[in-house]
């Protein structure tokens, strides 16, 4: 919609790795760059689909290479460093709005909880979780926030900050009324 309003709006979407083995994603990757849509596909890389690791899912470890065989534009980024995640989507969304078409986006991450509320996570160890938590994203971008020296009391004012910002716009949502039905179908560009 928005190419063919020319509006300059760029879609987003996120997925698993897992979903790349999807017949569907490849239609959908293939559609996109021969269409030359403005779309970022952001793969959020957490080395497991659902319980498996990659390695027994797939015979390519790096998942951003899937598309160039469409080719399409594609990164590999650490998805737990905020800078690099929010100057690789912009690249991208930059590429969109020149006409250049969809860029795929992987970011290497982790899933600290389970793939579901029931999940026993019997497929890694507690060692391996404990060691991911130092690279979480919220205490990388700490950490660099640190090595800048900014203070731990500005960090704390920001953190404060921003859950009041959450806290009010959760009583926004739980107070307001529901939205008319007509509202379904605003800014929803596929069914």
């Amino acid at each position: 919609a928005s190419k063919l309003r020319k509006d300059g709006h760029v879609a987003i979407t996120f997925f698993g790795d897992g979903a790349n083995y999807q017949g569907l994603m490849h239609e959908t990757f293939n559609m996109a760059q021969k269409w030359k849509l403005p779309l970022i596909f952001y793969c959020e890389n957490n080395r497991y689909s659902e319980m498996t690791p990659i390695s027994r899912t797939s015979s390519v470890n790096e998942l951003y290479l899937f598309v160039r065989g469409y080719g399409m534009k594609s990164v590999q980024i650490d998805g737990n460093d905020v800078e690099t995640v929010y100057t690789a989507v912009s690249e991208a969304a930059e590429r969109a709005r020149a006409g250049e078409g969809p860029t795929y986006i992987e970011g290497i991450t982790y899933r600290l909880a389970g793939h579901m509320a029931n999940d026993l996570e019997t497929y890694r160890t507690a060692e391996e979780v404990d060691m991911q938590r130092s690279h979480e994203p919220l205490v990388v971008l700490r950490n660099k926030l640190l090595a800048r020296e900014v203070s731990q009391e500005q960090i704390d004012e920001i953190e404060a900050s921003v859950e009041e910002e959450i806290r009010a716009a959760v009583e926004f949502a739980e107070n307001s009324p529901w939205p008319a039905l007509g509202e379904a179908y605003t800014d929803v560009y596929a069914f």
